[in-house]
């Protein structure tokens, strides 16, 4: 059994998370001190959708989850992977409360909007990244840190 719950958390690893890994060095490159994105801007398109996720991991619907997720990312976030994550967040970190801003992050192609998200046991970053050229501002990723 444990056995099986480690392989079930290596897949949901490689198979959720990792395709989301490239995200992690975005708005680091030396580019940063002409930025040319508006932070307001972005904080007002993502907000709504990074509510929504958020809210979705609480009542533990998958249809909500994803309703702003790009094809893309809807091919590698199944329900199975949405429940092994949440479940993951739940029992480590309880019910999410709020978010606050913290930071918008950008490179070549994509947009990181980043929230500091407070749990009933405490905090995680929690990252939104778009690209920059779709209009329709689809999800290209979503990703939760330790602060």
């Amino acid at each position: 059994m444990l056995l099986k719950r480690k392989k079930i958390f290596c897949i949901t690893l490689t198979c959720v998370l990792f395709p989301l890994f490239f995200c992690g060095c975005m708005g680091q490159s030396d580019s940063q001190d002409t930025p040319s994105i508006d932070e307001e801007t972005w904080y007002i398109i993502a907000d709504p959708i990074a509510e929504n996720i958020l809210q979705s991991i609480n009542t533990n619907d998958y249809q909500a989850y994803t309703r702003d997720f790009s094809q893309t990312l809807l091919n590698q976030v199944d329900t199975q992977s949405f429940t092994d994550v949440r479940d993951q967040i739940i029992t480590a970190m309880g019910q999410y409360i709020s978010k606050e801003h913290s930071q918008v992050l950008e490179d070549d192609s994509y947009i990181s909007v980043n929230y500091r998200a407070r749990f009933e046991a405490g905090e995680l970053i929690f990252r939104v990244v778009f690209k920059k050229d779709d209009e329709f501002h689809k999800v290209e990723g979503v990703w939760f840190n330790n602060p």
